[in-house]
């Protein structure tokens, strides 16, 4: 302590004031700061999964957790894929939990885990690389465990792998259920936009793209791997019916489409 600091010392303690440290963190602030929300329009960013659990999440009709993957040669498998067959006429396969009939004995987080194994192994043994289909299936568990705790009252669950390409849904819409969690793999992800940007009488009474969304500069697209969780028209609490929709599609040089390969879990 240096002479000065001895007698500002001695005179806080005469002055029947106690002297304060000041703690100093590396980047010299005295405390951190309460991280401001992120946001991108109608949807919150948080950093996990487990965030949407949070009170503030109430306020938002999407929730999207930040989190960019990139696989350089996953298109050429995913057209693979498509091509195959493998999924069936729709280019999905879908494992569905009910709630309300389900063994009751069986663990549910080991049930969630089965399905999820299954489905992964499906789209690895008929081409998808093997890390990518690990990835499925952690995705598919940690979201189905979050999606229960955030919908305690949802009968159904559904877990799916679809390929999505010549058919994708590319008007705007709301879910007429509970919710949706989506991941994209490869390509575009689902894009969405705030109601105040869209014309809602549109939206519900078959107006074009471009009645519904005058202005697509206002719409927001995830980046690839983010896990994005839409709020569909039947949830429980406002904001609910997140307006979304599929990217446009993208095309190979030959003119055959990008497939897009998609991981989502619906809640009902």
């Amino acid at each position: 302590m240096t002479i000065t600091q001895h007698r500002n010392h001695a005179s806080a303690v005469k002055a029947g004031v106690s002297p304060v440290k000041k703690l100093w963190t590396k980047d010299q602030s005295v405390t951190s700061k309460p991280q401001p929300t992120r946001m991108k329009g109608p949807a919150i960013v948080v950093d996990a999964l487990e965030d949407w659990l949070l009170p503030k999440c109430k306020h938002f009709s999407g929730m999207l957790v930040s989190r960019p993957l990139w696989y350089p040669d996953l298109q050429w498998y995913v057209d693979d894929l498509a091509r195959s067959g493998a999924l069936g006429d729709e280019q999905a396969v879908d494992e569905e939990i009910c709630f309300q009939s389900r063994d009751e004995s069986k663990d549910l987080d080991e049930e969630i885990s089965e399905r999820a194994q299954k489905l992964a192994d499906l789209v690895v043994r008929n081409g998808i690389p093997r890390d990518v289909g690990q990835q499925i299936k952690s995705d598919l568990e940690s979201c189905a465990k979050v999606l229960k705790q955030l919908t305690p009252s949802v009968k159904c669950m559904h877990l799916k792998v679809d390929i999505v390409g010549d058919f994708s849904c590319v008007r705007w819409h709301r879910d007429r259920y509970m919710g949706r969690a989506v991941i994209t793999y490869n390509g575009g992800a689902t894009q969405f936009i705030a109601d105040h940007h869209a014309d809602l009488w549109q939206l519900e009474n078959g107006g074009k793209n471009e009645q519904t969304v005058p202005n697509e500069s206002f719409a927001h697209t995830p980046e690839t791997g983010d896990i994005l969780f839409m709020k569909g028209t039947n949830f429980p609490t406002a904001p609910r019916g997140l307006v979304h929709r599929a990217p446009p599609r993208n095309w190979h040089e030959g003119g055959s489409v990008m497939n897009r390969l998609l991981l989502k879990i619906d809640v009902n």
